[in-house]
C-alpha cells in the first residue's frame, strides 16, 4: 500500500511539475550550456527520409546503399551528372590548366588551350556547374544552405542507384565523447583497402585515422569546444561563421593530413601543386572526391538543425541575407535532371522544407540573454562600438591585436547586459593556400598559460579556402557577448579600456602568409 501511495505522490509531483515548466519550451540557464545527450527526432509529416548515426544498425545499412551506389557512379563517364566525377566536381575540381598531362579520370576535361574548339565548349558547359561550394572569400553566408542542398540532391542519386528507395545519407558525430567509436573512422571506409572492391576506401587521408586509430583527444575537444561555441550564437550569420570554421574546417584538414608533395593524387593526376601534398578532404578542389565527405556534411547540416530548433524561427537565415552576394544553385536530381533555385526566396524556401529529418538532435540549452533574443524580431541594426586596421601576420607564435574601447556614456557597463548582443568581426587575408588553425581569445590574461580559458575563449579560425591567385579577404564572426559579460561580472572589464584580440596557433603549419587585416567590435 506504501508503494502505492508513493508512485501516486510521484505522478502527482510530476504533473504539477509540469505545470510549472513556463511556456516556452527552451531550458534556461545561468551557467555556460552544456550538450546534453541527443534528443530523439520529432518527424514531421513532411519528413520521409531519416538520416541515421552511422553506428546504428540501420545507418550501416545505409552505409552499404551507399558503397552500392558509388561502385556504380565511378564506372559511369565523368560527363554524366550522376557519375562520381560529376558529382564530385560541383564541389570543387582543379582548373583544365593545372592538368598538364592527359587526365585518365576525365579525358575530357584536361587543358582547354591544346583542345580545338568542340570540346572547349563542352569543357565550358562542365564549367557551368563546377566548382561552385561557397568557400572563397565573401560567399559566406551561403556555406549552410548551399551543402544542405548538395547533400539533398546527391541522396536522390543514390536511392536511385541503390535500389533503397529508403536511402539517406548516414552522419558521423566525431564530436560524441560518450563513446570511444565515435573517434574513429567507421570500418567500412577503411576496410578492405582496396577501392576496386571498396568504394568508400581512400588512400589519401590521415593515415592514423585509416588504420582505425581514433582521433587526437586535444582535436576532439577542439570539435567539440568549436560547437559549443557556435551553439550559444543567436544570429545564423554567426553561427554560420564558427560552424564553418569549427567542426567544418578543422575536420575537413584533419582528415586530409599531409603527404610528401611527390606522393601521386588521383584528382590532380599527379603531385599536389602545393609546398606540402594534403589528402583529397584537406583541399577545396578535391574533397567532394572523399566519400567520408558525405557523412561530414551530414554531421554539420545535424549541427545547424539542432541549433535552429533550440533558437527558432527567429535564427533562419533571410532571403535578404542570401541576396547580399550572389550565388549559383545548381544540381542534378537522381534521374540526371537539372534543378535551380533561381532565388534567395527559393533557397529558403528550401531548406527549411526538405523531406527528411535526423534520428536524434543535439539538446542545446540556452541562457538568459539568448532567450530573451531569440524572443524579439530579428535583428536588428548592428553599431560598430571600435574598430582597429592593422597587418598582424599569424604565425606558430601567439600574437595579440589592442583596439581601443570608447568609455564615453558608460560604454564599460553596457557590456554587462544581456539584452545587448556583441560580434567580434576579424578580417583575414591571404593568397594562394592558407593552412593552420588558431584559437581566438577575448581579453585573455596570459597567452602562455590561464586559467579558466572558457571565459576568454571566442571561437576557432581554421582555414579551407579555394586558393587564390591574389590575395583576397574573409571576413570571420564570433559572438562574444557571454565573455565580456562574464568578464565584467568578474571585474576584469573595470580599469581596462581596450579590447585584446589574440590569436593562439593549435599546431605548426605554416603555409602561405595570412594577415589580420582589421579587428572590430559591433553592439546588437
Amino acid at each position: 500500500m506504501k508503494k502505492v501511495l508513493l508512485a501516486l505522490i510521484l505522478a502527482i509531483f510530476a504533473i504539477v511539475a509540469t505545470l510549472l515548466v513556463p511556456s516556452n519550451a527552451y531550458a534556461q540557464s545561468t551557467q555556460v550550456p552544456e550538450l546534453t545527450q541527443p534528443t530523439q527526432s520529432v518527424r514531421s509529416p513532411r519528413a520521409k527520409f531519416v538520416r541515421k548515426d552511422v553506428y546504428s544498425r540501420s545507418g550501416q545499412k545505409d552505409l552499404q546503399s551507399l558503397k552500392i551506389a558509388l561502385k556504380k557512379i565511378r564506372e559511369s563517364g565523368c560527363t554524366d551528372p550522376v557519375s562520381c566525377y560529376y558529382q564530385g566536381a560541383i564541389h570543387g575540381v582543379p582548373i583544365p590548366a593545372d592538368f598538364t598531362e592527359q587526365n585518365s579520370l576525365c579525358p575530357i576535361y584536361t587543358n582547354a588551350s591544346s583542345l580545338d574548339p568542340k570540346t572547349q565548349a563542352q569543357i565550358k558547359k562542365l564549367l557551368e556547374y563546377w566548382q561552385k561550394c561557397p568557400h572563397e572569400a565573401g560567399t559566406g553566408v551561403h556555406f549552410l544552405p548551399w551543402h544542405r542542398l548538395y547533400l539533398y540532391h546527391f541522396e536522390q542519386v543514390v536511392r536511385n542507384l541503390s535500389g533503397n528507395p529508403n536511402f539517406a545519407i548516414p552522419y558521423w558525430d566525431y564530436t560524441n565523447s560518450k563513446s570511444a567509436k565515435y573517434k574513429s573512422m567507421p570500418e567500412a571506409f577503411r576496410l578492405p583497402t582496396d577501392q576496386t572492391t571498396n568504394g568508400l576506401y581512400e588512400e589519401l587521408r590521415l593515415t592514423s585515422l585509416n588504420a582505425g586509430q581514433p582521433i587526437e583527444p586535444s582535436t576532439q575537444q577542439g570539435l567539440i569546444d568549436g560547437k559549443r561555441t557556435a551553439y550559444q550564437n543567436i544570429l545564423y550569420s554567426v553561427f554560420n561563421s564558427q560552424i564553418e570554421q569549427s567542426p567544418h574546417n578543422v575536420m575537413h584538414g584533419y582528415i586530409g593530413g599531409s603527404f610528401p608533395k611527390d606522393k601521386f593524387n588521383p584528382i590532380w593526376q599527379g603531385p599536389s601543386p602545393y609546398d606540402e601534398g594534403v589528402g583529397l578532404m584537406g583541399d577545396v578542389p578535391t574533397a567532394g572526391f572523399d566519400p567520408i565527405f558525405w557523412l561530414h556534411h551530414a554531421s554539420i547540416d545535424r549541427y545547424w538543425q539542432s541549433w535552429t530548433l533550440a533558437k527558432g524561427a527567429s535564427s533562419q537565415v533571410t532571403p535578404q541575407e542570401l541576396a547580399a552576394v550572389e550565388f549559383p544553385y545548381a544540381f542534378f536530381d537522381g534521374k540526371g535532371e537539372l534543378v535551380e533555385y533561381k532565388t534567395p526566396e527559393e533557397v529558403v524556401k528550401a531548406v527549411y522544407n526538405l523531406n527528411y529529418t535526423y534520428d536524434k538532435y543535439d539538446q542545446i540549452l540556452v541562457r538568459p540573454r539568448s532567450l530573451a533574443s531569440i524572443q524579439q524580431p530579428r535583428v536588428r541594426q548592428q553599431e560598430t562600438v571600435a574598430t582597429k586596421e592593422v597587418k598582424a601576420q599569424l604565425t606558430d607564435e601567439p600574437i595579440t591585436v589592442v583596439v581601443p574601447l570608447s568609455t564615453r556614456g558608460g560604454e564599460r557597463s553596457l557590456l554587462a547586459t544581456p539584452e545587448n548582443g556583441y560580434v567580434l568581426e576579424i578580417d583575414v587575408s591571404f593568397q594562394g593556400k592558407p593552412r593552420g588553425t588558431y584559437d581566438v581569445y577575448v581579453n585573455l590574461p596570459n597567452t602562455a598559460a590561464a586559467a579558466d580559458k572558457d571565459v576568454y575563449f571566442a571561437g576557432t579560425i581554421s582555414f579551407f579556402e579555394l586558393p587564390s591567385q591574389k590575395r583576397v579577404t574573409k571576413t570571420l564572426l564570433f559572438d562574444i557577448t557571454d565573455q565580456l559579460a562574464e568578464q565584467v561580472d568578474r571585474r576584469e572589464q573595470q580599469s581596462e579600456p581596450d579590447l585584446k584580440v589574440s590569436f593562439l596557433p593549435k599546431n605548426g603549419e605554416r603555409g602561405e602568409e595570412v594577415f589580420v587585416e582589421k579587428v572590430s567590435l559591433r553592439k546588437l
